[in-house]
């Protein structure tokens, strides 16, 4: 454990950092000022190493959960504003691995990669991919056999007995059917 002597050097230095940091940070708003250019922060993507926090659901073949895997990704990709890297948006010209754009598209594919299961990441994952490739490859995967998938998922459906559950788990659970019916075009109405 740190003797008080040694907490007080830490406290000043710490202190110190954020004087040159603070001064650091006023001389680039100077010079911009002086270019008539605003300083532009670091890329929004750099800032979350993992994205389960803002998607806490993992994809799986099994469990349906396409339909809210993708809408609680896409909410994640717009507020850091990198939607464009699966939704075929505008790209720039330079797609680089070394350009800002390569690095947040590293940046989104590594937060596919980790936020789907290891079977489904064996099924999609092409080394050299980008993560729109990746994205179209999922959304093909869940949306494929669409037929098959609709009448399996319809028969279990139909057939869910409440049993022992809550009425509201019961109606969790017939809602997560009715959402992986959307998935592959079926809608169930009320």
């Amino acid at each position: 454990m740190a003797s008080a002597d040694e907490l007080k050097k830490l406290e000043e230095e710490l202190k110190n950092c954020e004087s040159i940091l603070r001064t650091r940070e006023e001389e680039l708003q100077r010079q911009a000022k002086e270019r008539g250019k605003a300083v532009v922060p670091p890329a929004a993507s750099t800032y979350a190493a993992s994205i389960k926090t803002f998607v806490p659901i993992t994809l799986d073949l099994q469990d349906s959960n396409y339909a809210k895997w993708r809408e609680l990704f896409l909410v994640a990709l717009g507020r850091y504003g990198l939607s464009a890297h699966v939704l075929s948006e505008t790209t720039p010209s330079d797609t680089s691995p070394a350009s800002d754009w390569g690095h947040d598209d590293f940046t989104v594919l590594s937060w596919i990669y980790g936020s789907i299961s290891l079977e489904l990441f064996g099924i999609i994952m092409a080394p050299g991919s980008t993560a729109e490739q990746v994205w179209d490859a999922i959304a093909n995967l869940f949306r494929d056999n669409k037929k098959s998938r609709a009448l399996a998922l319809d028969d279990v459906f139909r057939n869910t007995a409440q049993g022992d559950m809550t009425i509201s788990e019961y109606c969790a659970k017939l809602k997560s059917f009715s959402h992986a019916l959307t998935d592959v075009g079926q809608s169930v109405t009320d």
